[in-house]
């Protein structure tokens, strides 16, 4: 018997202006096609600039253990355990960078993390 080896497919989706609806919300169809997708073995996830804590607000029915990537890509988590999988952190290398952006009264958007709260 010959052993052929099978590509498995990630889909992955945006959030906003994709998988929500008008009202910010996934809906009951998707939640409900989503999870039992997955829980025949689909690979998906979702991709947001949104934090973890109001990604999962507005994809509540979704109870699939899928890794989310959130905070652009700072942090891939588990759907269901909350635990980090991969996190991209700045180290002091960057203080360059803000200080000249400060100097130019350019303030980015920074997400903070600590001791497991945003």
């Amino acid at each position: 018997m010959d052993k052929k080896l099978y590509a498995r497919t990630l889909y992955v989706s945006d959030l906003d202006g994709t998988l929500l609806r008008s009202n910010e919300r996934t809906s009951q169809y998707t939640n409900e096609t989503i999870n039992r997708l997955s829980r025949q073995g689909m690979l998906f996830s979702y991709a947001t600039a949104r934090s973890f804590v109001t990604s999962k607000k507005v994809t509540q029915g979704i109870h699939a253990n899928i890794p989310l990537i959130v905070y652009n890509g700072a942090f891939v988590m588990n759907n269901t355990t909350e635990e980090i999988m991969i996190s991209n952190f700045f180290d002091t290398s960057v203080n360059a960078v803000f200080s000249d952006l400060f100097k130019h009264n350019i303030y980015p958007i920074v997400y903070s993390y600590n001791h497991g709260k945003e």
